[in-house]
Formats: C-alpha cells, structure tokens, sequence
C-alpha cells in the first residue's frame, strides 16, 4: 500500500482512495494466505513446526545472550549479578529444550498426518472437517 501510494496525499489522509487500496491490498493478502493454507495438507503442521524452530530462537535465547552482552563486562559482580547469569543461562537452556522438543512433536505430528490413512494431497475433496 506504501509503495502504491507513495508520493500522493492519499498514503496518510482519510480518502476513498486510501481506503479503497487499503481493503484491495487487505483482500489480496486474505486469499494469497487462503489458497497457500488450503493447498498444502499439513499446514496446521507446518505451522507448529515453523512456530517450534524460529518462536524460541527468536524470542527466548536472545534475552539470555543480551543480558550476557549488556552485563558481562560490569565491575559490580555481587549476588544480584551472579543471579542474572543464573537467569540469562537458564532462559536460554529452556529456551533451546522448548525449541528442541517442539520441534521433535512438530516432525512426528506430520509423519503422523501422513502415515494415517494415506494423507492427502492438495486441493483435495477429502472431508478434513472431523465432522463426520
């Protein structure tokens, strides 16, 4: 939307034109994602597995190493120092135990939606409502 309207009052001003490239770029991206979720079978998989690899790594282990960056070098190393090494290590050990065990469950729940009744393939016709 930036890149379409750049250059034009209508990037930061209330009119139908920012509105109407607002809901077309809104809509384009709700039917990409729509036609990417439906066309692969283990999308809820694939998610949890992208979720169990990057959500720790991102989020989790950084806040040790930063906590080490910005500390380590401090020259009061008294009890509260030492428990902010304690709590950084720790941070990052669960941190790398969550990334490691979520990604395990994520690779055997997509060998196990595979393995079961054949899988599925693409786009097809398959009841995947669990209603039934």
């Amino acid at each position: 939307m930036v890149r379409i309207l750049r250059g034009s009052k209508h990037l930061a001003a209330n009119t139908w034109q920012h509105w109407t490239t607002w809901l077309c770029c809104t809509g384009a991206i709700t039917i990409i994602a729509y036609c990417i979720a439906s066309g692969i079978p283990v999308f809820q998989s694939l998610v949890s597995l992208v979720g169990a690899l990057f959500g720790t790594f991102m989020t989790f282990q950084p806040m040790g190493a930063m906590w080490f960056y910005d500390n380590w070098n401090k020259g009061d190393r008294d009890w509260r120092w030492k428990f902010g090494v304690f709590w950084a290590s720790f941070v990052i050990v669960v941190g790398t135990f969550l990334m490691i065990g979520g990604t395990y469950g994520s690779v055997v729940g997509i060998i196990d939606s595979y393995s079961e009744e054949g899988g599925s393939s693409a786009w097809s016709c398959a009841d995947n409502s669990n209603s039934v």
